[in-house]
């Protein structure tokens, strides 16, 4: 009993020190903005500021890739959090897991044997890659921001995406 106490000490104080380590990361959002030629431009939202758009191809602060874009040529742009469709696969996906499981477990009545968890299984096998679609569909749709090459509609959508961007500035 006292090796697993120490085993399981040992584990979590590894665990919370590179929990720690996460501390100081730059939320990055990708953004998606498409032009009046009908081309689609995808980045890093690196700035936004009254010239127009700054998309980064990489996450670097030290000389970034930058492609800037006039306000003038976009006619919209997308706006998600970078890796928000996989976290909402993940939710989806155990869910699905989940409810498959209870679903199983409420029509058994209980009788718990060889039979009902290879049901369960199956049932699980094909309600989990659903619920991660739908889970990826949800969280994955991000933020649209229409411009239509208006200086006016582009001003007033111009505090979001700074609070989108990795560089704020006034």
């Amino acid at each position: 009993m006292r090796r697993h106490l120490t085993l399981f000490l040992v584990v979590l104080s590894v665990l919370s020190l590179t929990a720690q380590q996460d501390k100081h990361r730059v939320k990055t959002y990708l953004a998606r903005v498409t032009l009046m030629d009908k081309t689609i431009q995808k980045g890093i939202l690196y700035r936004a500021d009254a010239e127009g758009v700054h998309l980064s191809k990489t996450k670097e602060f030290i000389n970034p890739d930058i492609q800037t874009i006039p306000f003038n040529q976009i006619t919209s742009i997308k706006v998600r959090r970078k890796g928000s469709g996989w976290i909402g696969a993940g939710i989806g996906f155990g869910a699905g897991i989940i409810s498959s499981v209870a679903f199983t477990e409420a029509h058994t009545d209980g009788a718990f044997n060889g039979f009902t968890l290879l049901v369960s299984a199956f049932i699980a096998l094909m309600v989990a890659p659903i619920g991660a679609l739908i889970g990826a569909a949800i969280a994955g749709g991000g933020k649209n921001y229409t411009i239509y090459t208006s200086a006016k509609l582009y001003n007033e959508h111009l505090p979001k995406l700074q609070q989108y961007s990795i560089v704020f500035e006034e």
